[in-house]
C-alpha cells in the first residue's frame, strides 16, 4: 500500500510557532565508532542532526509545525538552508515506526541471495551507477536500483517504515562511499540512528510502543543540488515530551 504525500498548506495566523535549539546531543554523535563508519561510508560532512524544542504548536497540524519549522531563520541556519524562503513549496510523506526489532531485515539472507545466510557478507555484484553513486554489490542495488530484480524483496508498506529509509540512508552513502563487505556495521547502525531518533513508551497494558510520528520532507529550497539522494526526515516526538522536533538532513555531493 503506497503511502500518502500530502501537499503542505500554509501555517495560518495563530500566534506566532517558535523553535530553539534544544543542544541535544545525539548518542551516536558521542560514538567513535560510529562516527568512522559515517565517515567511511561518505554519510558526513553532509550530515546534519538537530533537535529543536516548540513552543505555541498546540492545535496545530502536523502541516503547520513542519513548514513552521523550516521557514524559521534560525532552523534554516543551524540546517544549513538557504537564508530566505520565499514562496517555499514543501511535500510531506509520513512514514511508518511499527517496526520494534531488526529481524526485519531476515529476509535480506533468507528469502533472497543478497546477503550469506553464514557470515553475513554482502554478496558482490557488476559494477552500476545510479545518478552519480557506484554500486559494487547487491544490497545497495537493490535499494538504489528501482528497477532490480530484488525491488519486490520489501513490500512497499515495508519500503514505507522509517527503519527501511535509515538502512537506505546509510547505506547510499556518498560520491566516495568504501562499501561495507559484511551487513553487520550497516544493521548495527541502523539501529542506534533508530532507536535515538523515535520516542518509546508503555501504552495501556504496558505494551511498548514508538510514538513519534516521522515524514520524508522535499521540494525547493532545501538541499544545494537537487537529487533523488537527498534525505530531509522530521521527526515529531509522541508523549511524553510532545514538544520536541528533530530533523535528520542528508545532501548529496557529487564527486566531480
Amino acid at each position: 500500500m503506497s503511502s500518502l504525500i500530502q501537499e503542505i498548506t500554509p501555517a495560518s495566523d495563530q500566534q506566532e510557532l517558535c523553535f530553539a535549539d534544544s543542544n541535544h546531543t545525539f548518542p551516536f554523535s558521542t560514538s567513535t565508532i560510529a562516527n568512522d563508519l559515517l565517515n567511511k561510508w561518505n554519510v558526513t560532512p553532509e550530515f546534519i542532526t538537530k533537535r529543536f524544542r516548540m513552543s505555541n504548536s498546540n492545535s496545530r497540524s502536523d502541516n503547520e509545525i513542519i513548514k513552521g519549522l523550516l521557514t524559521d531563520s534560525g532552523v534554516r541556519n543551524a540546517l544549513n538552508l538557504p537564508a530566505t524562503c520565499e514562496d517555499l513549496e514543501l511535500t510531506l510523506e509520513p512514514l511508518s515506526t511499527t517496526v520494534m526489532n531488526m529481524s526485519f531485515f531476515d529476509k535480506l539472507k533468507l528469502d533472497s541471495e543478497i546477503i550469506t545466510e553464514e557470515g553475513g557478507m554482502v554478496r558482490g555484484c557488476m559494477d552500476e551507477e545510479f545518478d552519480g553513486l557506484n554500486v559494487q554489490d547487491k544490497l545497495r542495488e537493490m535499494l538504489l536500483n528501482p528497477e532490480s530484480e530484488n525491488s519486490d524483496l520489501f513490500s512497499e508498506a515495508e519500503k514505507n517504515e522509517f527503519l527501511f529509509h535509515i538502512l537506505k540512508l546509510v547505506c547510499r552513502g556518498g560520491s566516495l562511499m568504501q562499501a561495507e563487505s559484511h551487513f553487520a556495521n550497516w544493521k548495527d547502525m541502523t539501529k542506534k540512528l533508530y532507536k535515538d531518533f523515535i520516542t518509546v513508551n508503555r501504552g495501556e497494558g504496558g505494551a511498548i510502543e514508538i510514538t513519534s510520528k516521522v515524514f520524508k520532507v522535499s521540494g525547493g529550497g532545501l538541499f544545494k543540488l537537487e537529487s533523488r539522494h537527498n534525505d530531509l526526515f522530521v521527526v515529531i516526538d509522541g508523549a511524553p515530551t510532545n514538544n520536541l522536533i528533530s530533523v535528520i538532513k542528508k545532501d548529496y555531493k557529487p564527486f566531480w
